[in-house]
């Protein structure tokens, strides 16, 4: 390590015996966008020694890390029913290899990291490449510059498509494929703390169609159940118009069509999503078949704490606070007499206490690639974790806050 810093930009047109050697041996200061490139990038067995900048770059390169690391070949199988978060072909055909489910959160915004670097040569109409775009206006302007040109819309949907080819043929049929749309926010685009579906339908409603008809495409060709999530939602008004964008671009949902879910990572969404549910199909004839759990964002959202990194084991067991536990048993009796299936994908996830629990209110539990090969530690349960939590004397009376009707033992 030279201390040297280098701009992504300048790996890029950097000639390959450069760039190795760069990587290699240099702090690189790269985007989100360009951990795809590094890895798409024909230097077999460069190990990436630079600064990535962010937890959203650092989930896309350990989840190759994960991946490369198996060698593409055999590795030893889940030992307990798990679904996948991954990003790329790659991370979908190594989770179908070591026995996941299915994908319980494929990220919009990641699957675009790693697909438009196919398309990194490209022009815009007034001379410019998408690398020149990207490394000057960032991942979420890019993808409205794309989706605004016709012929380069047309290569990233291709793009996208090759990507979740993997998923669609390698999991069984019926296999969930959540795969949520793109949840960008003031982290990429300076847009003042707005995200997720709100963000989409004020500044970017196309790529709600976009999704939308590249998963209807996807759902003609593979037998796994593509279902298109939309982030962070916290009304009816908002679900409603996303899925109006959708069927005015030409997709159908059910009946041969993708699914139509959402992700549950706020209150509201908790306390409404079988009311949410029973209003679509009551006024649009649309039965919601899937819902994700982001225990990350309705942690923060519930008790006004910061954003912690979404890779990481959950520090002070703050998801197992008392309120979030009784949203998350609100959402699942919603959900079990609606038979609508819901996924926990959040970083409580990688706690096997918090699973046990999310498996007993009937939830799926999804980890991150790199969390399905960590050994399992003894679980913690539930229980003592909600006491630490809220720094409770003791667990009286925490089952009947949080609205269990069984022995708190069984949910440990």
């Amino acid at each position: 390590m030279d201390g040297t810093s280098m701009r992504w930009s300048d790996a890029y047109y950097a000639r390959p015996e450069v760039l190795r050697d760069k990587v290699v041996r240099c702090d690189v200061d790269v985007p989100l966008s360009t951990i795809a490139f590094l890895h798409r990038s024909r230097v077999s067995g460069v190990e990436f020694t630079g600064d990535l900048s962010g937890a959203h770059s650092r989930i896309i390169w350990e989840e190759i890390g994960s991946c490369r690391q198996a060698g593409g070949g055999t590795h030893e199988r889940l030992s307990e029913p798990l679904l996948a978060n991954a990003c790329s072909a790659e991370g979908f055909a190594h989770a179908a290899r070591i026995g996941a489910g299915g994908l319980g959160l494929v990220r919009g915004e990641f699957l675009f990291a790693v697909a438009v670097v196919g398309l990194l040569d490209r022009r815009f109409h007034d001379g410019r490449t998408v690398a020149d775009v990207l490394t000057a206006e960032g991942d979420w302007r890019t993808l409205g510059r794309i989706l605004d040109d016709d012929r380069l819309r047309e290569e990233l949907a291709e793009r996208f498509l090759a990507e979740l080819h993997p998923a669609g043929r390698l999991f069984q049929p019926g296999a969930p494929v959540f795969v949520r749309c793109f949840d960008y926010g003031d982290a990429y685009s300076a847009t003042g703390g707005q995200r997720g579906t709100p963000l989409l339908l004020n500044q970017l409603p196309g790529s709600i169609s976009f999704l939308a008809q590249v998963l209807a495409e996807a759902q003609e060709q593979h037998p796994t159940r593509f279902v298109l999530g939309l982030p962070l939602v916290s009304s009816y008004a908002e679900l409603a118009a996303g899925l109006g964008i959708a069927e005015r671009a030409g997709v159908r949902f059910g009946d041969g069509g993708p699914g139509f879910g959402w992700e549950v990572e706020t209150p509201a969404a908790c306390l409404c999503t079988g009311l949410w549910a029973d209003q679509l199909q009551r006024e649009r004839g649309v039965r919601v078949e899937l819902c994700g759990i982001g225990t990350n964002d309705l942690t923060q959202f519930t008790l006004a704490r910061p954003r912690r990194e979404a890779a990481r084991p959950i520090e002070g067991r703050h998801e197992a606070h008392p309120a979030v536990l009784a949203l998350l048993t609100r959402l699942a009796q919603d959900c079990t007499t609606r038979s609508l299936t819901a996924v926990l994908s959040g970083v409580a996830g990688e706690d096997p206490g918090y699973r046990a629990f999310a498996r007993e209110l009937g939830f799926l539990v999804s980890c991150p690639v790199p969390a399905l090969h960590r050994s399992a530690r003894p679980p913690v349960p539930v229980l003592d974790q909600a006491v630490e939590a809220d720094g409770l004397a003791d667990g009286t009376g925490v089952a009947e806050a949080v609205g269990w009707s069984r022995e708190p033992s069984s949910l440990s």
